[in-house]
């Protein structure tokens, strides 16, 4: 049996899914609390404020949503740039491509959802309009092709351009992991 190492007691309830740095510092966010970055001892070393499961970029950098922000933070806590959407509503993170360019997320509430491509440095590349349903994941192939699951079972798929490429029914449930 494996030898716990440490507990934290700083995530509240419903810890969402962590990620893990090459020097095993840990993101992590959850349902009441905002991203918390722990060091492999399980000491906390920064927060931000935030509610997406956090993506991290090859430099070590963490990209993370809450409310109508897009956050991004550099791995020793300093905020790089964020952007707020503002009226369109909730911004929800979901990918980052291969070449760590890109970030794919969901902007809006139903029936107003948009499918957004930000750039790792803070601008936006393009957007498409979706309406409803509201995308609730997205996958990014190594050539950048991006696939949205959308909630009503089917899936889009988006050049790295933003050009739609295809819609396709799988009926029933779809959701989509990096």
């Amino acid at each position: 049996n494996p030898a716990k190492l440490w507990v934290s007691d700083q995530l509240g309830t419903g810890p969402k899914i962590p990620v893990v740095d090459t020097n095993g510092n840990i993101y992590v966010t959850s349902y009441q609390k905002p991203l918390i970055a722990l060091d492999k001892f399980g000491k906390t070393r920064w927060t931000a404020p935030g509610e997406s499961n956090p993506i991290l970029d090859k430099n070590g950098n963490v990209y993370f949503s809450g409310g109508s922000y897009l956050y991004a933070y550099n791995k020793e806590g300093t905020k790089l740039w964020e952007h707020l959407f503002g009226e369109q509503g909730g911004v929800l993170l979901f990918a980052i491509s291969p070449d760590d360019s890109a970030l794919y997320l969901r902007v809006g509430t139903w029936p107003n959802n948009k499918f957004v491509a930000f750039s790792t440095s803070g601008s936006l590349l393009w957007e498409s309009y979706i309406g409803a349903p509201s995308p609730s994941g997205a996958g990014v192939a190594d050539n950048g092709t991006i696939f949205a699951s959308m909630s009503h079972a089917y899936i889009q798929a988006y050049s790295k351009d933003g050009v739609k490429l295809w819609t396709g029914g799988l009926g029933g449930y779809v959701g989509l992991s990096p």
